[in-house]
């Protein structure tokens, strides 16, 4: 019994001393302030200003570096990041020389950056928020392009951004103002986009998000605009401009700024020689899918290839608002001129087909009912 024990014993010794240590955890890596590129913090304006420390705080994060209550290491940091932050801003740095000297946390000098540098700016810019939103003037949201939409709703949202808490009310009511200054004709092809957004989206947006979400609202408003803007394509040409003679057709007239090959207000040759001209160059795929949305140049571009005896384009298959915009633009010419215009292209059923051949068709029927063949 006593000589298992001890066997036991020298067994769990041996075991004691062959048991691999653990490895000690590395020390936290330091971060190497000289490799770590900053933005230079920009006071030119109130939002630069605010853009300039929403993006250092942003760095800090991806640093791991908390801007308040962090360790000895963390604080020097900080505190280098902020002096490298402003350097090339010498009355920013002459504020910190003289108010920490050699001391000061980096929180405090962030803050003292924030209440001697920044604030000022906001307040000065914010003297009646009220004011500048109550006198807003909406034309500017639908005056441009949806791209122009998008950034000119961004300055709105900025201005309401700085209202009191107690007046700056919700997206919702203010996506409902927007819309109310839109008008009739913007809001019917807001329902037209959204009806193409069901049928062709991926189900996220839907009229309730575009109701109370700015992202949506913005994008299916662009969207609406870019669809008004096919339509105002549809209209003439301005015939109070004066015109000259194209150099390249005959006693075909041009007006000035638009091609001189095919007097094509968007035709890609007037910009440069080198581009291909729509009525007497070649035309791509590309080009033509980009015409199924200028539905006004589209139909001088093809009535120009007609009038020529050029090939007419075969067109790829119009989306439903392309579709749409195409018939929309067809009774337009059928008011205007008492006759539907004539077919174009490739989707489009031809009207000069030869009358001939119907009418031979019913005598040929008309013979066989005779012989009794049929």
């Amino acid at each position: 019994m006593n000589e298992m024990r001890k066997l036991m014993l020298q067994q769990g010794a041996l075991m004691k001393t062959t048991r691999p240590e653990l490895p000690e955890s590395p020390p936290p890596k330091l971060n190497d302030i000289s490799r770590i590129q900053l933005i230079e913090i920009d006071i030119s304006s109130a939002r630069a200003a605010q853009n300039s420390m929403y993006l250092f705080h942003s760095l800090m994060k991806q640093l791991k570096i908390p801007l308040d209550g962090g360790t000895s290491a963390q604080n020097t940091d900080l505190s280098l990041l902020i002096d490298k932050w402003c350097a090339k801003k010498p009355d920013i740095i002459t504020s910190l020389r003289n108010t920490f000297m050699d001391g000061g946390t980096g929180a405090q000098r962030l803050r003292h950056i924030d209440r001697n540098f920044i604030q000022p700016k906001v307040a000065k810019r914010d003297t009646d928020p009220e004011g500048a939103v109550a006198t807003y003037d909406y034309s500017r949201l639908f005056s441009d392009t949806g791209m122009e939409f998008t950034a000119e709703l961004l300055n709105l949202r900025e201005l309401i951004s700085r209202l009191p808490a107690e007046v700056k009310a919700s997206a919702k009511y203010w996506i409902k103002r927007i819309k109310k200054k839109a008008g009739t004709e913007l809001l019917n092809n807001l329902d037209r986009a959204m009806r193409e957004e069901e049928e062709e989206g991926d189900g996220s947006i839907d009229m309730a998000s575009v109701n109370t979400d700015w992202t949506d609202f913005a994008y299916m408003m662009a969207k609406a605009i870019d669809i008004k803007k096919q339509y105002d394509s549809a209209k003439e040409f301005d015939t109070n401009q004066p015109p000259k003679i194209a150099a390249h057709t005959q006693g075909q007239v041009s007006r000035p700024g638009n091609c001189t090959k095919c007097d094509g207000s968007l035709c890609p040759y007037r910009l440069s020689q080198e581009n291909e001209c729509d009525v007497y160059g070649n035309m791509t795929m590309s080009r033509a899918a980009e015409l199924m949305n200028k539905i006004g140049y589209k139909y001088h571009v093809d009535k120009m290839r007609r009038n020529n005896g050029r090939q007419m384009i075969n067109y790829p298959h119009p989306t439903s608002a392309q579709k749409e915009a195409l018939e929309s633009y067809e009774r337009h010419l059928q008011a205007k001129w008492g006759r539907p215009p004539k077919a174009v292209n490739a989707h489009a059923e031809r009207d000069d087909a030869d009358p001939q051949q119907g009418r031979g068709k019913c005598d040929m029927l008309k013979l066989q009912k005779e012989l009794g063949l049929n």
